[in-house]
């Protein structure tokens, strides 16, 4: 209640947009203002103060006696220059509220204002999204970009590592038919905070299934000479696969894209969110050399992985684990 004695206190100080997405932030039990069924249910009632005078600020008064607060704007309503009403019926409804104490008129014309500038919010609120995103969980906006890139129903979230808010930051660029080298470059650049470098066309082998390799006697296409046979169990291709080149980058970064880090796996989700599984890809990690740890018999440390023997001090971006 402290809250609702400062704005008692000073109403002008505060609009009305941003009172009622506070006050609707801070009931999230409650349902958003304008989709309750009945006005009881609402967190806050809503009213104009009848007046014919110019209006300083968007709110008059906020009144605290009842079952939820009352607050009462200045327009938007059926009194005043800008209402509805003819002029008269403000001027008799002001005087049967002030000198005869007669809230009669006023309250009956608040079921309307209430209704209408709850609703009046509603269709600001709905095209807003810090404020859809007040309540995450019921966040429509979140659903019109998610339905952009393919992430709008709600079997198709939380479906990995990388998170839906991630997804919904590069939905114009996974929104699009096409996928290119340098969105990708982008996402993962902007995602991990590392320099990202891309290989495209990478060298791989496929590992042929013993059907399809070259054996003698057979008589099958893969059996004949000048037409499908070849030497061998594996074939090289290289439209099928890039490499990927991340850093320099520092060494509590690099660890993190280690197997037993927590980036790995969220590379990997984004590679196949983004390409699918129709490409391989190879990783190489560079690490920053003034960041490397001294050598230490400790056990802690891994050769190879992210410990290294050389006689002098690396001036250069070492290489560190690679994923073939």
């Amino acid at each position: 209640m402290n809250f609702w004695y400062r704005i008692a206190e000073r109403p002008q100080g505060v609009g009305l947009f941003d009172l009622l997405r506070r006050i609707e932030a801070s009931q999230p039990q409650r349902p958003r203002l304008g989709r309750a069924a009945r006005p009881q249910e609402e967190a806050v009632r809503l009213g104009q103060a009848p007046s014919l005078s110019f209006a300083p600020s968007e709110l008059d008064n906020v009144e605290l006696g009842g079952a939820v607060p009352k607050v009462q704007v200045r327009s938007l309503g059926l009194f005043g220059p800008n209402g509805a009403l003819p002029l008269p019926m403000t001027e008799y409804v002001w005087d049967r509220l002030h000198n005869y104490r007669d809230p009669t008129w006023a309250n009956f014309a608040d079921i309307f204002h209430h209704r209408m500038l709850a609703l009046f919010y509603r269709a600001w609120a709905e095209v807003q999204p810090a404020v859809g995103y007040d309540r995450p969980q019921e966040d429509r906006f979140a659903g019109y970009l998610g339905a952009m890139s393919g992430y709008g129903q709600a079997g198709l979230r939380d479906r990995d590592l990388v998170e839906d808010e991630a997804k919904l930051h590069f939905t114009g660029l996974l929104a699009r038919n096409c996928r290119d080298m340098d969105s990708l470059r982008h996402i993962l650049q902007d995602y991990f905070q590392v320099p990202v470098q891309i290989e495209p066309f990478a060298l791989h082998w496929l590992t042929l299934p013993p059907s399809e390799q070259t054996s003698l006697g057979g008589s099958d296409a893969a059996a004949q000479l000048g037409v499908g046979s070849v030497l061998g169990a594996r074939v090289p291709d290289r439209q099928y696969c890039f490499g990927l080149t991340l850093g320099p980058m520092d060494f509590e970064q690099y660890q993190r894209f280690l197997p037993d880090g927590g980036s790995l796996p969220k590379l990997r989700d984004w590679i196949r969110n983004y390409l699918g599984l129709a490409y391989e890809w190879h990783l190489h990690l560079l690490v920053k050399p003034h960041t490397l740890p001294k050598p230490q018999l400790n056990g802690s440390l891994q050769l190879g992985r992210d410990a290294w023997l050389s006689r002098r001090e690396p001036v250069e971006a070492v290489t560190g684990w690679q994923k073939a």
